[in-house]
């Protein structure tokens, strides 16, 4: 049932509740500490008195009334060890306010104690103590009625109880005031939340003036609220971008095949016929570079896309498909597959050898598919022949390295390097025309726990850990 209260009403009720405890538990130590003052000054009057009756009793027979009347509310009495009254006041004369258990109390030790009489319409506190009197024992006793000392507790609580119920009240109504500005900073921050979409995710809620944890509550949304907008901003651009450069091959394709089938040419002739035949082996031929252009730009799309959405495996991720990988076996596939393309193009790859094994903890498919990338931005850019190098100089890492003879990646460009769709003015930064070559590199490198870097000579450089977890 309390989930379904609104929260102003929880705070007002738990504000009102300890306010409460504090007022009663106030009230009531007030309440104690005049009743222990009032007590205190009336034992010390009852001590001074029975002092000055015990000392008049014991120099004289007779004791003088102002001995035992000092005030209208109080008495005093000497009684003998059998209980007769040798002296009282006027209030109880002839009758012994003790009883014989309580004289023979106070003949052994100084006694206090408090009782309501017939003739008193108050209790009264009394204070009993032995002395003598011509040589033998008596009881020497004062009292005094409490009913000053109740009459003063009695408007002190009602004063208690009517101030403290207006405290309560005002604290009340102060505990709402006071929730109701904190929840109406609350309720802007909701009211604005409720306004962003993704069309708006630029807004940013309102912060409240005060310094406490609302604001700091406010400052963490809109900063996530900023992350989220990075993150569509990213997502937009990558989608214009991806959108362009997949216009391209599709429009040369289409082009291509266009114009082939627009081609005229007489069937009669032969030689007409051969022409025909070779434009037509060229257009396909290009349509097909352009088509295999497009296959790589849509699996490096794909990568990109399975990055984004965590997909790929990292050292906090999804590491099913991670295996301890020989380093030089992986590369020596990969300069196995590029051997026919590389003598092609009358240059050469190979393979640094190394007596030294070199394993890392790796998905080998997404590694291999990058050290493939750097090897292609190679054949297609580069100059002179092709060289994959791995440095164990630390034995906590293996970099991996492809370089030939070219001049390496212009300096004015390695700071943008690895962002997606970077190109230089010769494209040696995007390793399959798109820009996004070296980007899968990096997004790899730092998926297994490492960190692509471009080295003095404009080389990329993979660092892998080595160790196995």
């Amino acid at each position: 049932m309390l989930d379904r209260v609104p929260i102003r009403l929880r705070l007002v009720g738990a504000f009102a509740a300890a306010m409460i405890v504090l007022v009663v538990a106030g009230s009531v130590g007030i309440h104690r500490v005049v009743a222990g003052s009032l007590d205190h000054s009336i034992d010390q009057g009852l001590r001074a008195r029975i002092d000055d009756l015990a000392s008049a009793a014991a120099s004289s027979d007779q004791i003088p009334n102002r001995t035992l009347v000092t005030e209208e509310s109080s008495f005093a009495q000497v009684l003998a060890a059998n209980g007769d009254v040798i002296a009282s006041s006027e209030r109880f004369a002839g009758e012994p306010v003790l009883t014989r258990t309580q004289i023979r109390d106070a003949l052994r030790a100084p006694t206090k104690l408090s009782r309501a009489d017939d003739g008193a319409p108050n209790a009264v506190r009394i204070l009993a103590t032995r002395a003598t009197q011509n040589g033998a024992p008596v009881v020497v006793l004062v009292g005094v009625s409490l009913q000053l000392r109740n009459q003063t507790l009695h408007d002190l609580t009602q004063w208690l109880y009517i101030g403290g119920s207006i405290g309560i009240l005002v604290a009340t109504l102060l505990g709402y005031a006071l929730s109701a500005r904190a929840l109406g900073a609350m309720d802007r921050v909701r009211r604005a939340a409720s306004q962003i979409d993704h069309r708006s995710l630029g807004a940013r809620l309102p912060e409240p003036s005060a310094n406490d944890e609302l604001r700091a509550l406010t400052r963490t949304l809109n900063d996530l609220l900023a992350r989220i907008d990075a993150a569509f901003e990213r997502e937009r651009r990558f989608i214009g971008d991806a959108s362009h450069e997949l216009r391209t091959p599709v429009a040369l394709i289409k082009s291509e095949l266009e114009v082939a089938l627009l081609e005229p040419f007489d069937v009669e002739n032969l030689n007409d016929a051969r022409d025909y035949i070779a434009m037509m082996r060229r257009r396909v031929t290009s349509a097909e570079a352009e088509a295999d252009s497009l296959a790589q730009l849509a699996n490096s799309l794909l990568i990109v896309a399975q990055e984004d959405e965590h997909a790929l495996a990292g050292p906090d991720g999804d590491r099913r498909a991670f295996a301890a990988v020989d380093v030089y076996a992986l590369l020596e596939r990969v300069t196995a597959r590029f051997l026919q393309r590389a003598h092609t193009s009358s240059r050469s790859i190979a393979l640094v050898p190394s007596n030294q094994a070199c394993i890392v903890f790796a998905d080998p498919l997404r590694v291999e598919q990058t050290v493939s990338n750097l090897v292609d931005n190679a054949l297609r850019h580069g100059t002179g022949d092709i060289r994959l190098e791995v440095d164990t100089t630390d034995p906590n890492w293996a970099t991996i390295r492809v370089v030939d003879d070219g001049p390496g990646i212009p300096e004015e460009l390695r700071a943008t390097a690895f962002d997606r769709f970077a190109r230089g003015d010769d494209a040696r930064v995007s390793g399959n025309g798109a820009g996004l070559g070296l980007a899968i590199v990096a997004m790899v490198t730092a998926a297994h726990g490492g960190k692509a870097t471009i080295d003095e000579d404009g080389y990329v450089a993979m660092r892998l850990p080595t160790h196995v977890t």
